[in-house]
């Protein structure tokens, strides 16, 4: 598989919010979040978050630095995380990749998707409870 194709098919997919991964690593690291078995090797000494990864740390320092790399080319907006810049750039854009195969209405985000297709199953995720006092 190369670099590239690898960004646009995740081979992996969370079973609990629906995420997709196209590396075993980042999903398993994602599912312990979940699971809250995450194992730390890197603590943030700004703020005190835990990383399992000095990487993701790196990218989450930028935060504390106000370093945003991302500029939108649309609007004043700027990011320090290339998928938060993407996902925003959409807005302008109009892109929404990902279609209901139902009754072909478009989403811009996967979640929002699975959030719509309930609507077709019937599913309900969510219990309801009422209470009289």
């Amino acid at each position: 598989m190369t670099h590239e194709k690898s960004h646009k098919t995740p081979r992996f997919e969370c079973e609990e919010c629906g995420k997709g991964f196209s590396q075993l690593r980042n999903y398993k690291y994602h599912v312990s979040v979940h699971r809250g078995t995450k194992e730390f090797a890197a603590k943030c000494p700004e703020c005190g978050k835990m990383f399992n990864d000095k990487g993701y740390l790196s990218s989450h320092l930028k935060i504390h630095r106000n370093k945003k790399e991302y500029s939108c080319p649309h609007c004043p907006k700027s990011f320090n995380q290339r998928v938060a810049f993407n996902m925003h750039v959409r807005i302008h854009t109009g892109v929404k990749p990902h279609k209901c195969n139902e009754c072909g209405k478009r989403f811009s985000r996967k979640m929002l998707l699975k959030q719509h297709l309930r609507t077709h199953s019937g599913e309900k995720p969510y219990q309801v409870v009422f209470r009289v006092w």
